[in-house]
């Protein structure tokens, strides 16, 4: 097996780890998550259906996600999708930069993978 190929299995597998444990997180206690969504998104959407109806919503999402990685298929699609939600979880959450640096770190690892896999035309 070549060393990308090895890298790249290594990514998928950090990068669905991060996924599952957050969304687990999030169905454990999701009080403390609820706090990372932008206020404009939860004014808008406790219209519709409650605060934890949406962290449930996304941590499903965030299952998907990482299932999606770990599958094999077309890679560069849930990698590009990771590293938007992983971007948009530390722009909206600046302020928390003590806490999400290593959403930043991930973020890039994304993209190595979408890369990677992008160019193997997998």
């Amino acid at each position: 097996m070549k060393n990308k190929t090895v890298a790249a299995y290594l990514l998928q597998i950090a990068l669905a780890f991060s996924l599952f444990y957050s969304a687990w997180r999030a169905f454990v206690n999701p009080f403390d998550w609820i706090g990372f969504f932008p206020l404009w998104l939860t004014n808008m959407t406790v219209r519709f259906v409650s605060h934890e109806a949406v962290l449930m919503m996304f941590s499903i999402g965030e299952i998907a996600l990482g299932v999606w990685l770990l599958t094999g298929k077309k890679v560069w699609i849930p990698a590009l999708l990771c590293a938007g939600l992983l971007g948009g979880i530390v722009i909206f959450n600046w302020s928390q930069m003590d806490i999400l640096f290593r959403d930043l770190s991930l973020m890039l690892s994304a993209l190595a993978l979408a890369t990677l896999n992008r160019s193997r035309n997998s």
